[in-house]
């Protein structure tokens, strides 16, 4: 089962948190869907309408833009959308899907992550949170060594 949220957070951020509550401006929620994630993943040329970047543009009414997803409902799509384009080719015109598909997967480029962040790539991947219930237990140091095992320092031994 879908939670809600999969089918309308933009929607609910846009019309819920902006326009009803006034909780963020409707300029600073876009950026928050737009350009502060593609900065955040260090995507190129994406988040921002700029001569030579991606077209992905979304047209929606800012006066009634909803979420209509609920527990019961999940799917729900959202109102107030009327065009997506996606590359600059529609894939949804007047509130109806075109058959278009011209997405692609869009992954950030690790070494430009990183360095943002102030890592080396190879530590992106990394976990911080410590063992989950998921890790198998750790071998204790002395039966790690009365058993060597091609990883050990004393397999050679």
């Amino acid at each position: 089962m879908s939670h809600p949220r999969a089918y309308g957070s933009f929607a609910r951020v846009l019309g819920k948190y902006s326009r009803d509550e006034k909780r963020l401006s409707l300029a600073e929620a876009v950026r928050r869907m737009s350009a502060l994630p593609a900065a955040n993943l260090a995507l190129r040329e994406r988040g921002s309408l700029k001569p030579g970047y991606y077209a992905d543009v979304v047209v929606f009414d800012p006066k009634t833009i909803a979420d209509r997803a609920t527990v019961e409902n999940p799917w729900a799509l959202a109102t107030g959308v009327r065009d997506v384009f996606v590359n600059g080719t529609a894939a949804l015109r007047a509130g109806e899907a075109t058959k278009a598909r011209p997405g692609q997967v869009v992954r950030p480029r690790l070494d430009r992550l990183a360095r943002r962040r102030g890592m080396q790539a190879r530590q992106l991947g990394r976990r911080r949170c410590g063992p989950s219930a998921a890790t198998p237990p750790q071998t204790p140091p002395l039966a790690h060594r009365a058993s060597p095992c091609r990883r050990s320092p004393c397999a050679s031994a």
